[in-house]
């Protein structure tokens, strides 16, 4: 019963990990920028440094500040789970970053 609570629980984390992921990630495109931020963008054409950090920097930061929780949530779940061996909560935790990874991927858009 929790494998299926926990399977479920990971489903539901990927269904709404990865919209806000790519949701950020579109919003930090010069256009989007433009359009919702006009002071920021303002800023942005005035030092070319900083346009430089928001478009090439920040969307990397927000995605590894995205992917460094994972991790933690996975662990609570393996515990959750009933597994108790550290090595083989390692090995789930592991496995469902590595599936959620794999689904972002495919999911982020591509410019």
């Amino acid at each position: 019963m929790r494998q299926i609570l926990i399977s479920a629980l990971v489903f539901i984390i990927l269904l709404f990990y990865i919209p806000p992921l790519t949701a950020v990630a579109s919003f930090l495109k010069p256009e989007a920028i433009e359009k919702y931020v006009p002071w920021l963008h303002n800023i942005m054409m005035a030092n070319p440094r900083l346009g430089a950090l928001v478009q090439n920097f920040l969307p990397t930061i927000l995605v590894v500040g995205f992917n460094s929780l994972l991790p933690i949530v996975f662990e609570w779940t393996a515990y959750f789970q009933g597994i108790r061996a550290r090595s083989q909560v390692e090995h789930s935790v592991l496995k469902k970053y590595c599936e959620c990874v794999a689904q972002a991927c495919v999911a982020m858009p591509l410019d």
